[in-house]
């Protein structure tokens, strides 16, 4: 969740507007985005004209997009969620028989608040997320 510039065709670019709020009129006009990520045009000849970003492109991200984005991400790493009370409001009312369940069957830790995917559980990252999020 920092900040990076995509260089070339088909690269993306995450700005997080709480960080750099300078480069919001640059990026975006929506004044409610938290952070956007865009995406340079696939077209080398409009890129070497220096049109580089695809205006169909821009996703603004709004303070809830991001919250869900973080909380995917971290799954996704070895620390995983490290304060998962921030996030009770973006899981499913049964996520505490769900983790119980799933600590049984080793795949994750929980534990002092602390949501870690561990290998077996990493495998399946996409049924684990489906479970447990709300529809968003």
């Amino acid at each position: 969740m920092e900040n990076y510039i995509g260089v070339g065709t088909s690269a993306s670019s995450f700005i997080d507007f709480n960080i750099l709020p300078e480069l919001r009129k640059h990026i975006t006009t929506d004044e409610t985005s938290r952070s956007a990520r865009r995406t340079n045009t696939k077209v080398i000849t409009e890129y070497m004209k220096g049109n580089h970003t695809d205006p169909k492109a821009l996703e603004n991200m709004t303070e809830h997009d991001y919250r869900i984005e973080k909380a995917f991400l971290a799954l996704r790493t070895q620390a995983g969620i490290e304060d998962v009370s921030m996030y009770t409001d973006l899981f499913v009312a049964d996520r505490k028989e769900k983790l119980v369940m799933w600590q049984k069957d080793d795949l994750i830790d929980y534990f002092d608040d602390i949501l870690v995917l561990k290998d077996k559980g990493m495998d399946l990252y996409n049924s684990i997320i489906t479970d447990l999020f709300v529809k968003l």
